[in-house]
This record gives C-alpha cells, structure tokens and sequence, in this order.
C-alpha cells in the first residue's frame, strides 16, 4: 500500500476528531482528519504508508461509540 489516506465509514454523529486520532494514533502519527458527519464519513491522512496499512488492518471492524466502523484505503479524487 502506497497511499496514506484512509476512508472510514459508518461513523456516529457523536464522533469527534480528537476520538479518531486517538484509535488512528495507535498505529502511527496522524497528519490530518476530515469529518463529514452528516454522512457518517471521514478521512484520516497517515504520516506514512506502512502506517495507514496497519491502522486500516487493525481498525476495520471495530466497534467505536457503538458503530463497527469500516476503514479502507481512499480512492484518489477525480
């Protein structure tokens, strides 16, 4: 995996970033994080890609604040 930016979805509209940061910091330095909480969406942007790897196997599924949230590698903009 190259890229360093993560989808995560099915996020509670109660999520705030300090809460993502904190399960992505697990796994490595987090650069960014963009919420759209009216889609249940946001984006974590990794300091590297080997950490965006581990934080995507380590996080897709979870439960947090009660949604099993889904992380995936982003798909670049068009």
């Amino acid at each position: 995996m190259e890229n360093r930016n993560l989808f995560v979805g099915n996020l509670g509209s109660d999520i705030s970033e300090d809460e993502l940061e904190e399960q992505f910091s697990y796994f490595g330095r987090v650069r960014s994080i963009r919420l759209i909480k009216e889609k249940g969406i946001g984006f974590v942007r990794m300091a590297t890609a080997e950490a965006a790897y581990y934080a995507m196997l380590g996080l897709n599924g979870v439960q947090l604040n009660g949604h099993r949230i889904r992380v995936l590698e982003a798909k670049p903009k068009k």
